[in-house]
């Protein structure tokens, strides 16, 4: 086997590691279930709150600008809830969530 053939070999797996390494490193978010309220008889919703729950506040934030972002695309209006309530610690109550809203 000659030298390039070998260099061939090799870096063909290099590239081939890479592409691998990459695609394992993107994230897929999957839908398993969904529910809607089949008597609800009011008008369409045309502007929603996107209230994210997690430990991470980094986490809650990206997760609500991004559902924001595809909401918003599709020509409905929706805000993100840490613009309104930015420390979670802060409201943790039904009431305080009403109030913010």
């Amino acid at each position: 086997m000659s030298i390039r053939k070998i260099i061939y070999f090799l870096l063909s797996g290099a590239i081939f590691t890479l592409f691998l390494g990459l695609s394992a490193c993107s994230s897929k978010t999957t839908l398993y279930e969904r529910w809607n309220d089949e008597q609800y008889s009011g008008p369409a919703l045309s502007k929603v709150l996107v209230l994210g729950i997690f430990k991470d506040d980094i986490q809650r934030r990206s997760f609500e600008a991004t559902f924001v972002k595809e909401v918003n695309a599709g020509n409905k209006q929706a805000v993100a809830g840490y613009t309104l309530m930015p420390n979670p610690e802060d409201s943790d109550t039904k009431e305080d969530i009403l109030a913010a809203v």
